[in-house]
């Protein structure tokens, strides 16, 4: 802990660990596998960079938060740290040449990225340091869902037995530290868990609140220093309420995973430098958002769980300053969330027709849009959202490798003899029954909109294709296993109400995730 110590009074200027980050470290240097729990704000980013200063091989870290990966690489690079990013966002001429990898202090790494033989070949036979798995409950929560990559982890923190091993997060309850532990494949570890509980935090429930209230507390908020975050469920609800509480003469913009990418960026950019005090926004954003002066987090819907509630109330005033966590229980707020666990949680005969499909092909990989699986399948169309969540957890549970190669457009055809001129000019366009089916190319423009200015076609979205690989000659998952994950996902949900009626709710977080509470003396000049 000596080398520690010293790093940290030379490179980051500060005196001391708190008690939670001097325990981690211990095990860390004592080269023991750690599985920790604190509160969001409580300093794990340093159990990671500390190692990567002192131990002689990289440390590479796992993380779903490009923005937050970006930030602290370029934070660890002014003070003279050798650290890398690699994501899906960098373009592979950009990010750092494979054979340097070898020669870094810090990789920071996304899933998708960890996923590729690429990344996997450069660091064959490399000793490794550490290996971190940063905001770890998603790989459990999201990756049956969404982000299937976290299925290859295991595979490759086993090529590492050299390297301790460090999954931390601010909640996990058993279900979730199961899954965690299994992922990283770790080995006897030391369990060091706080309270995700913030005591600077007034957590504040309301029941059907009117959107009055939810303006008299913005403003409120607005006329103090610092920042505000209003959650909500649907990317037309954020955009909707944001111009309502600018008409209500609020400082607000609207942000969610559907706008431009330049556009959001703005907005978080020009939010963390206090140019807009108030995002409403979906949960795309907030997680990485390390703004240490937000004031207000207020729920005008219901998130899906008491673990992303914690989460995203975690984001309040990580300075230590008071803070208030709004959370408003609207009359349609199961219902909504009872329609996404829905669209998450397909039934088992969608997985049967579904894998039935991909069987059939004649050519493996199996290249095809997913409106196309969407139908093979039996889903509706307002219901394409299933297909997606089906592929990621058949990718979660080893049967398939999926990745989007591109996308594609089913045009309803309105007239036909107008469809079929437009399509003799258009490169990647056809006509398949009653619609347009239109791929642009690699590198061309988009012309699906000369189709509907044109008056021959109706508009609908693009649907992404994607190229699947088979990894097992059968499908391995029974009614019981699908059935299960959705009963979970309303397990959790049903937490978050019994949190929200509880007459105790520290005491009804703290024994729902059996966690045993470490006092933290807040000294100072100790690291956040």
């Amino acid at each position: 802990m000596a080398n520690a110590l010293l790093a940290l009074k030379e490179v980051f200027g500060f005196d001391a660990f708190r008690p939670f980050q001097h325990e981690c470290l211990s095990a860390v240097f004592a080269k023991q596998d750690l599985f920790a729990v604190t509160a969001t704000g409580g300093g794990k980013s340093l159990i990671f960079q500390i190692p990567a200063l002192v131990f002689p091989n990289p440390v590479v870290v796992i993380s779903p938060l490009i923005s937050l990966m970006a930030d602290q690489v370029s934070k660890m690079r002014a003070i003279g740290v050798r650290a890398v990013r690699l994501s899906s966002d960098i373009p592979r001429s950009e990010h750092a040449p494979w054979d340097t990898l070898k020669d870094q202090d810090l990789i920071y790494v996304s899933p998708e990225k960890l996923a590729t033989p690429g990344f996997q070949k450069a660091l064959r036979g490399v000793r490794l340091g550490m290996i971190a798995l940063d905001e770890a409950h998603v790989a459990v929560t999201w990756g049956k869902d969404f982000r299937s990559s976290y299925a290859h982890l295991r595979g490759f923190v086993d090529q590492h037995p050299e390297a301790v091993r460090f999954a931390c997060t601010a909640t996990a309850d058993d279900e979730v530290e199961t899954g965690i532990r299994a992922m990283m494949g770790l080995r006897d570890p030391k369990r060091i868990v706080t309270s995700p509980w913030r005591t600077n935090i007034d957590y504040i429930v309301r029941k059907e609140a009117g959107f009055s209230e939810l303006v008299d507390r913005l403003a409120a908020a607005q006329a103090q220093p610092g920042s505000q975050i209003v959650y909500v469920s649907s990317r037309r609800t954020a955009e909707e309420l944001a111009q309502r509480l600018r008409d209500a003469g609020l400082d607000v913009a609207h942000y969610h995973a559907g706008m431009n990418p330049l556009i959001r960026t703005q907005v978080q950019n020009r939010f963390m430098a206090g140019a807009i005090r108030c995002v409403v926004a979906t949960n795309a954003f907030g997680m990485g958002v390390d703004k240490p002066d937000i004031r207000l987090i207020a729920h005008w819907h219901m998130p899906s769980s008491l673990f992303n509630y914690l989460q995203e109330t975690g984001r309040a005033s990580r300075d230590g300053l008071p803070a208030t966590a709004w959370l408003n229980i609207g009359k349609d707020a199961e219902k909504t969330h009872n329609f996404f666990i829905e669209c998450s949680n397909p039934e088992f005969y969608v997985y049967q027709r579904l894998w039935a499909f991909l069987t059939a092909a004649e050519r493996q990989p199996v290249r095809v849009p997913t409106a196309i699986l969407a139908r093979a399948s039996g889903v509706s169309e307002r219901m394409q959202g299933q297909i997606d969540a089906a592929l990621a957890y058949l990718e979660y549970t080893g049967h398939i490798r999926s990745a989007g190669v591109g996308f594609a457009y089913e045009l309803p055809i309105i007239n036909k003899r107008v469809a079929e001129s437009v399509v003799r000019t258009i490169r990647g366009a056809r006509i398949s029954k009653n619609a347009v089916h239109y791929e642009p190319p690699d590198g061309e423009t988009d012309h699906h909109m000369r189709f509907i200015t044109s008056g021959a076609c109706r508009f609908v979205e693009p649907s992404e294709i994607v190229s699947v690989d088979l990894l097992r000659q059968d499908l391995q998952l029974t009614a019981n296993d699908v059935g299960e994950k959705k009963r979970g996902a309303k397990m959790k949900l049903l937490m978050l109400h019994r949190f929200a009626d509880s007459t105790d709710r520290r005491g009804f977080v703290e024994a729902l995730f059996s966690q045993r509470e470490t006092p933290v003396q807040e000294q100072a000049g100790v690291p956040a």
